[in-house]
């Protein structure tokens, strides 16, 4: 909820018009004056006794002002100081207090510590720190996904028995040497932006098997696998619309 400030106005000091009466709830100012303090509120205004205004032990009020009708204001006693009687000639200004201040430091203390969206046409130089950007943590050695991720560039993993690829596995070297496996690709949807590269580092002739998730396929050509079935042998794969693209292999 926006903060409600007290409205600014500059230079404006009147007197009292009609005697006032603590507790009425309204001040009348000089005849004519009332008009100088428009028709925007709240405003905060001081009134003080002619007899001691401007000196040391000053005897005020500080006033909120919430509407006006002519010369005449609907005031509240506000910032801890008393609603007395005033006479007529006794000063009424608008003046800077500590409590009109106070909002100002509040609110801007408020929208440092809650701003939650910011538009980016507002930023036109600068960089924006990246523990601004995203959620978990950033290096180097990651990039921001687009859902607000911060993902490995390329993450190493050493396979040597069935298992599932996770998202974040994209260089994956698979020994084989126990034995011949498989392994499940994650889904295509949930690895959009990622490159894979699997690559057999064993001397054995047992085969590694890359098996797809739900009905994603490999293109070209539709199949549901493909295999690794040598040391060296490599597939590098991209995921696309419901399929995953071979980019290279050998």
């Amino acid at each position: 909820m926006a903060t409600t400030f007290s409205t600014p106005l500059n230079n404006l000091r009147t007197t009292v018009g009609a005697a006032h009466t603590s507790g009425s709830g309204s001040l009348q100012v000089a005849s004519g004056a009332g008009a100088n303090f428009g028709s925007t509120f709240p405003l905060r205004v001081t009134v003080a006794t002619a007899a001691t205004y401007g000196i040391v032990g000053e005897v005020s009020t500080i006033f909120t002002v919430t509407a006006r009708a002519t010369d005449t204001l609907t005031v509240a006693a506000i910032e801890g100081t008393s609603d007395r009687n005033y006479a007529i000639g006794d000063i009424v200004e608008v003046r800077e207090t500590a409590g009109s201040l106070t909002d100002i430091q509040s609110a801007v203390n408020t929208a440092e510590n809650t701003i939650a969206a910011f538009p980016a046409g507002n930023i036109t130089s600068g960089t924006v720190a990246v523990a601004r950007l995203g959620s978990g943590t950033a290096t180097a050695g990651k990039w921001l996904r687009g859902d607000g991720t911060w993902a490995a560039a390329f993450n190493q993993a050493n396979k040597t028995g069935a298992g599932t690829i996770a998202a974040t596995d994209t260089f994956c070297a698979c020994d084989a040497t126990s034995g011949a496996f498989s392994l499940t690709l994650p889904s295509v949807a949930s690895a959009l932006g990622q490159e894979y590269v699997f690559f057999k580092s064993d001397a054995t002739a047992n085969v590694v098997t890359l098996t797809r998730a739900g009905t994603d396929t490999f293109q070209p050509g539709g199949g549901t696998t493909m295999t690794l079935t040598a040391n060296g042998k490599y597939l590098r794969i991209i995921p696309a619309f419901s399929f995953w693209f071979v980019v290279g292999s050998n």
